[in-house]
């Protein structure tokens, strides 16, 4: 599951990768956007997605990985 940080600084999810890759395709967000993900229930730090920008639906290939 995934998580953001809105522009309040406030935590928003649990999204699945599927929503996060939609709304990352349709340009919802931006590159400093803090995105965390969770597995067996241990959320990752909060990181800019610009660390993503070379992994084309990093939304999607993340949930498999740890």
């Amino acid at each position: 599951m995934w998580y953001y940080l809105d522009d309040q600084g406030k935590v928003q999810g649990k999204f699945s990768s599927k929503e996060m890759d939609e709304w990352n395709e349709e340009g919802f967000f931006y590159p400093t956007l803090m995105v965390a993900y969770e597995i067996a229930d241990t959320m990752e730090d909060f990181v800019p997605l610009i660390i993503y920008e070379n992994h084309p639906g990093i939304f999607l290939q993340l949930k498999f990985t740890r």
